[in-house]
């Protein structure tokens, strides 16, 4: 009910700022709007909270926080430990492969690649223009900023994404999916494990 919408906007802002003070009935109704709009469009509210209209929702955040998104390049260690700026660190490891595909692993922060394919200096890094990734086994390509596109990421949080890339080639988009190009097959000999794990203290 539109009643009720209203009410918990009120109380969602008022809960992100700590006061509700100066969240008007106006500023409720912006965002609301935002439920009907294109994505990408965004209003500036008090507190220096902003409101943007993502994929299928309503994101409401800090405004400052798209100052966070600062480049990030850095050679990845191998074998060894590159550390991130978000308190994870990258661990490499160079394994013999003895063709056994059951052994991959499924999960979403450690994947393995074939060592043998990569042939250029690997960089643990932020985005950059010209990047792109093999989405099948058939050599097809897909720019970055497309697999973004598809899958709903939104524009402020693309910058933060860690890639691990040679060159504008990337062969893991962190947390989300891996190249083709690089993934390990029946002909693999040596096995590039990669994990994202918390920085030890």
């Amino acid at each position: 009910h539109p009643v009720l919408q209203k009410n918990l906007l009120h109380q969602l802002l008022g809960k992100l700022a700590g006061s509700r003070k100066d969240i008007t009935s106006g500023h409720v109704e912006q965002v609301l709007e935002l439920f009907l709009s294109g994505t990408g469009k965004r209003v500036c509210l008090p507190y220096g909270i902003a409101a943007e209209r993502t994929y299928g929702m309503v994101d409401l955040f800090f405004a400052d926080e798209t100052n966070l998104s600062l480049p990030v390049r850095r050679i990845l260690q191998i074998p060894g430990d590159t550390p991130c700026d978000n308190g994870m660190q990258i661990h490499t490891e160079i394994l013999e492969f003895d063709g056994n595909l059951k052994k991959i692993p499924e999960k979403r922060y450690t994947k393995w690649f074939d060592y043998d394919k990569i042939k250029y200096t690997v960089w643990l890094r932020t985005r950059q223009p010209g990047d792109y990734l093999q989405s099948d086994r058939e050599g097809s390509h897909k720019k970055l900023k497309r697999y973004f596109i598809d899958e709903k990421i939104p524009a402020r949080d693309r910058g933060r994404i860690m890639l691990l890339a040679e060159e504008n080639r990337v062969l893991w988009v962190i947390g989300y999916r891996i190249s083709e190009a690089y993934k390990v097959d029946d002909r693999t000999r040596k096995v590039l494990c990669v994990q994202c794990v918390k920085k030890s203290m």
